[in-house]
């Protein structure tokens, strides 16, 4: 779960199975690029970098976010599509296509 401001949002990795979640400071990196001259980053105190940890190589990851909006609703899980599948109806529930005109 996800939490800033009192707002939360549940994280759910859906793909690929073997692939973690790891929190990692939010400070730029050894291996990063340099900012410009004259430039500094901010401090990001008390901020955490999600990241999905996975073995180099050809993967499809998934990543669910899910706000919590305090209502009593269950989040279902949306199919999983490739991107070349994707437009403006692919998402959504055969009840939900119905109020969508493309």
């Amino acid at each position: 779960m996800l939490a800033i401001n009192g707002k939360k949002m549940d994280v759910i990795l859906q793909s690929p199975s073997m692939a973690v979640f790891k929190v990692m400071d939010a400070a730029r990196l050894v291996n990063d690029p340099p900012l410009p001259l004259d430039e500094a980053d901010d401090l990001n105190i008390g901020v955490g970098v999600l990241c999905v940890d996975i073995l180099p190589g050809q993967h499809t990851v998934a990543v669910l976010f899910s706000p919590r909006w305090n209502v009593g609703k269950e989040v279902l899980m949306p199919p999983l599509i490739p991107l070349s599948g994707w437009n403006l109806t692919s998402h959504l529930s055969e009840t939900s296509k119905e109020f969508v005109h493309e």
